[in-house]
Parts: C-alpha cells; sequence; structure tokens
C-alpha cells in the first residue's frame, strides 16, 4: 500500500478553533495513545536509507510495519510504500526481531485524536518531546480538499515523519 500523508505543527488551541470555522464538519473523533518501538541493524542502516521498521501499540493491539523510502523527491507530501499487520503475540515478535539482528533505535510516545473526513484520516498528534501537529492522510485531492477546509494553505508543510523529525533533534 501506497501512504501520502502530510504534516503541519500547530497548537491544540489553534487546531480546535480551525474544526469549530470548519462547523466541525468532521464525524466522531477516537483518541487513542501510541507507543512506538523502531528497530533498525547496530549502524542505523535503515534509517539512513529512509526506511521505518516499527512495532505499535496502541492500547491492547499491536502492529508490526515496514515503511520504504520516500517516493519522489522535493514533493509536497510524504509518499511512502507501507505494510502492516497486526500482531498478536508482541513479545515473540520483540524476540524475533532480535534474532534477526534487530535493535531497538527510537521510541516515540503520542497522544492521538483521529478524525475522518472527506476520504482522509486527520489526525490531532501531541508527540512527546516534537510537540503537536495535524497530519492529513488521504489522496493527493482530498488532502488539499481538507487543507482548505483548515485553512491551512499559509502553514508550513512537514513531510517528514515523526521518526526523521526525532532523527534530526537526535542529530543536533
Amino acid at each position: 500500500m501506497i501512504e501520502t500523508e502530510v504534516k503541519f505543527r500547530l497548537p491544540r488551541a489553534e487546531f480546535l478553533k480551525r474544526l469549530e470555522i470548519a462547523e466541525n464538519k468532521f464525524g466522531n473523533s477516537s483518541a487513542s495513545t501510541q507507543y512506538d518501538i523502531l528497530f533498525d541493524n547496530p549502524k542505523l542502516k535503515l534509517r539512513r536509507n529512509g526506511k521505518v521498521l516499527r512495532l505499535r501499540t496502541e492500547g491492547s493491539k499491536h502492529y508490526l510495519t515496514w515503511k520504504g523510502k520516500q517516493l519522489g523527491k522535493k514533493q509536497k507530501y510524504k509518499i511512502k510504500e507501507e505494510i502492516e499487520i497486526e500482531v498478536s503475540e508482541y513479545k515473540k515478535v520483540l524476540a524475533i526481531l532480535k534474532k534477526l539482528g534487530f535493535v531497538k533505535s527510537m521510541v516515540i510516545k503520542k497522544q492521538r485524536q483521529l478524525f475522518l473526513m472527506n476520504k482522509c484520516k486527520v489526525c490531532f498528534d501531541e508527540v512527546a518531546i516534537l510537540g503537536n501537529f495535524i497530519e492529513i492522510e488521504g489522496n493527493k485531492a482530498s488532502i488539499e480538499n481538507m487543507i482548505k477546509i483548515l485553512n491551512l494553505q499559509g502553514e508550513q508543510r512537514i513531510t517528514k515523519g515523526y521518526a526523521q523529525l526525532m532523527g534530526s533533534l537526535r542529530d543536533m
């Protein structure tokens, strides 16, 4: 599957204000805490090549995800191949990853509020260390429509994933 998304840095109060201006056209929302462990080889080859291997815990569910490198250069969106499966035996997956030579390279914790509208997932994320973001995922046309609805045209687009943003902080 190909994932297409874009992020914007925005404080919670500003997001709620924009929701209200959009006449709260969004349906019900769901809230969750996501705890992501990123894995890599000891030389961080995946990270250096723009790839991600992640084990996510969300509530009582666990997901193993592989994300490929960015497709295309200087895009207005983050576009990556993504393969994700739900896993029922978390500890065994950890053991397999360790046996394959992977090590924990990063942990990302976030509070996420998810809204669905116009063929888009709109998430308000409060990411530990990084701050608050709106993430819009869908096809390019629906993303652009959502950007207009939320009046984000003047805001800076962020096309990096949270792992890349966190990695940039580490490298400073």
